[in-house]
Parts: structure tokens; sequence; C-alpha cells
């Protein structure tokens, strides 16, 4: 018995072989290479845009350079107030990236205990839960994110908590079905005859059995929700000058199209790309932890 345990790899080495196996995939392909590449690119420029550049230049109003083109200075030129659009567009990355990437680990972790919860115990909480979801998802997300900020108030705080109450329900019923496939199976049933405990169960045998449709469901969600900020930022209900956020930059730039239109094109640019890194990596990355569904 001593021999068989010790003969069996241990978790975090098993686990590490997976993650390493699955970046070797994604590095073989050109494609998912560039989009992970990218993205990294991104978070270092989250963690670094004080290092890059001051974030006072992006909120320090200069009229002689007022929509001053690109140039060797101001490398993506001056707004409509002479603001350097450089600046701008790195803390704009911070804001806009950041809360895309909070809003969505909140809505997995919650989509997730909620889910785990309802596929486990079954019954009426199960019923309930269900209810108020398929409440919430009588009305489209963007709608009822709408109506949240409205309701609330522009700002930062309101609206993530706007697109996160907004995007819950959905991936509650999303997990709580994939949820409901592996409770099925007939381990768990044995490890409920064991006497083994409900958390120890979900957590050692569910959990991991999911893992890899979470990571995939995260990470195509970023795009989403960063679509999703930037939206609600473009009619005014999200965050308020003299902040940088992507899409209150392309409000501003509706009046200039004609005078200056590296204004509207950079932060657009800027918002397709990084949406199409986020879907491109998370495609790859399903074929990389689940190969049975490559080419689909």
């Amino acid at each position: 018995m001593n021999e068989r345990l010790k003969s069996r790899p241990p978790v975090k080495r098993r686990r590490r072989s997976t993650a390493l196996r699955v970046l070797k995939e994604l590095m073989k392909n050109p494609l998912s290479a560039v989009c992970l590449l990218f993205v990294v690119f991104l978070v270092l420029v989250i963690i670094f845009a004080d290092k890059i550049v001051p974030y006072e230049l992006g909120i320090k109003m200069n009229g002689s350079a007022r929509l001053l083109e690109p140039c060797a200075e101001h490398i993506f030129g001056c707004d409509n107030l002479g603001r350097d659009m450089f600046s701008r567009m790195v803390h704009g990355t911070r804001n806009s990236l950041s809360m895309g990437i909070g809003v969505t680990a909140v809505v997995m972790v919650a989509g997730t205990v909620l889910g785990a919860i309802c596929a486990y115990y079954g019954g009426v909480l199960d019923m309930v839960i269900m209810r108020i979801c398929d409440l919430f998802l009588c009305i489209p997300g963007i709608l009822m994110a709408l109506a949240l900020v409205a309701a609330l108030g522009p700002g930062r705080k309101n609206l993530l908590i706007a697109i996160g109450i907004s995007s819950i329900p959905g991936v509650t019923r999303q997990f709580r079905a994939l949820m409901l496939n592996v409770i099925s199976n007939d381990y768990i049933t044995a490890a409920r005859a064991a006497g083994a405990r409900d958390g120890y169960i979900i957590i050692r045998h569910v959990l991991p059995n999911v893992m890899a449709y979470i990571v995939l469901t995260a990470t195509s969600s970023i795009s989403g929700m960063i679509m999703q900020i930037s939206g609600l930022s473009y009619i005014g209900m999200g965050i308020q000058h003299p902040e940088p956020e992507w899409g209150a930059m392309l409000s501003d730039a509706r009046t200039f199209m004609a005078d200056g239109p590296h204004l509207m094109i950079i932060p657009a640019v800027t918002i397709l790309l990084v949406s199409l890194a986020f879907n491109l990596l998370g495609d790859a990355l399903r074929d990389a932890l689940d190969p049975r569904l490559k080419g689909e």
C-alpha cells in the first residue's frame, strides 16, 4: 500500500506538467503564440504604466498642442484638449483591461460557487437559484447592465457592479450544467458512500474536471467584458473624466473625426486587437486543453 502511494506522482507536479504542455501547445501555433505574447505585453503595460509614461501627461491640458497629429514628441498625437494620447492610451489600458480582467474573475468565482451549490445539492436551493437566474436572463445582459448603471449612477464601482450582476446568472447556469455531468459519475457516488465531506468532493473531484472549461470561459469572456465597459463608457455611464478609458476616448473623438481622425482610430484599433487576441487565445486554449475539440 505504501509503495503504491509513493509511486503516484504529486499533484503539484501533474499540474505543473499540464501547464507546461499547454504552454508548449500554444507556442507551436504562430497565431496563438503572438496572441499570448500580446496579452503578456498588455499585462506588463498595466503593471508598469507609471514607468512607461507619467499619468500627468494624460490629464494635463495644453492649448498649443490641440489636435496635434502623431509626431516624434507625441507619438500618438494629442486630443482636443492638448493631452498626450500615448499617456492616455497607456493608462487607459490599465483602466479598461484591469477592469475587464477583474470583473471576469469575480463573475467566474461567483458562477463557479453558485453552479457547484446548485449541481451538488439540487432540490429547493437549486430551484430557487435557477429561477432567479432565469429572471435575470430574461433581459439581455447589456440592457441589464445599462439599467443598473442608470439606477446606481455612473462611475467605476457602479459600472463593475452592474456588469457583474448582469453576467453572473448566465455563467452560473453554464457551470451548473457542466458540473451536473461530473456529479452523475460513479466515482462521485463512491466518494459520498465513503463518507467524504461535501466540500472535499467538490474541490477534489468536481472542480478539477471542469477547470479547463472555466479557464476557457474566462479567457473568452474578457473580450466581452472589455466591450461592455467600453460601450457603457462611450455613452457616459462608465469611468468619468479626466480618467482615460478607451470607450470614453472614442466618445470624445466623435466631434473631431475630420480634424483629428487619430483620436478615434487609435482607441478603436486597440479595442479591436485586444478583443481579437483574447478570443483567439481562448480558441487556442480550448484546443490545447481538450484536443478532441480541435477543428470544431
